[in-house]
């Protein structure tokens, strides 16, 4: 009897703690897990402003770029386009084109939409591409809007570079600056097109051992993987077998916020 009694008061003094106890454990745990979300989520902030000065510091750099390249083809092409102010102005910007920086291409479009002047970035250097190579442009989205705009500069969306309308392979993910080139009578007459790569551009997010040991995803505006957990979901609006690869049809709530 007596033993049965001290059983039960050793039961009823467990449960108490346990009553007082618990909700304290929860408390702290609940308090902890907050105190890390809000330390991530700074760290994150952090990262994102740092990230965003990055790339508005180069694109910045690289619209004044494409302004300074269109005055000197104004200047250079006059009131009309002849092979042999081309040839001219080829010149000088294979001498401003940097194939160690940012850049893949500098390009200049004439008004119906042709490549009259294209330099490449290569692996052995700077390459002016023979006229036999250069390709007409007139369908591409950002000469469509850029050669619309007047004295303003367009920024394409990040998008996979396409060569003779097909696709590049190995993909060359690019961002394009473009600018209208006017004549003296102010008519314009072609467009510079700056190809920026985006590997460069986003070169932090691209490496796996940053100091955060955190794995970096880019979206584009409509939910689609520009850098995603496999290579298989990337860049899924250039192909229509990928139409469905985005983040926010697979991640809607999350896309929500």
């Amino acid at each position: 009897m007596i033993q049965n009694k001290r059983i039960k008061h050793f039961l009823i003094r467990i449960i108490i703690t346990l009553v007082i106890v618990v909700p304290i454990l929860y408390f702290t745990v609940k308090q902890q897990e907050t105190i890390y979300i809000n330390e991530l989520k700074h760290t994150e902030n952090e990262f994102l402003e740092s990230e965003t000065e990055i790339v508005e510091a180069i694109i910045i750099y690289n619209i004044d770029y494409a302004i300074m390249l269109s005055r000197m083809a104004s200047n250079q092409l006059g009131e009309s386009i002849s092979e042999d102010k081309i040839q001219t102005l080829e010149n000088i910007f294979y001498q401003y084109f940097d194939d160690q920086g940012d850049y893949d291409q500098l390009r200049f479009i004439d008004s119906t939409g042709m490549e009259r002047i294209r330099i490449n970035s290569t692996p052995t250097g700077k390459r002016i591409i023979g006229k036999e190579e250069l390709q007409y442009k007139g369908d591409r989205y950002y000469f469509t809007v850029g050669i619309m705009n007047t004295d303003k500069v367009f920024i394409s969306r990040a998008d996979l570079n396409v060569e003779h309308s097909e696709i590049k392979i190995p993909f060359k993910p690019m961002i394009r600056i473009t600018f209208p080139v006017a004549n003296n009578q102010s008519e314009k007459i072609g467009l510079i097109v700056i190809n920026l790569k985006y590997d460069n551009i986003f070169s932090y997010s691209q490496q796996p051992d940053n100091e955060d040991k955190t794995s970096i995803y880019v979206l584009n505006s409509e939910g689609y993987w520009l850098q995603g957990p496999s290579e298989d979901v990337e860049w899924g609006f250039m192909f229509e077998s990928k139409k469905d690869c985005r983040f926010s049809l697979e991640y809607p709530d999350a896309w929500e916020i």
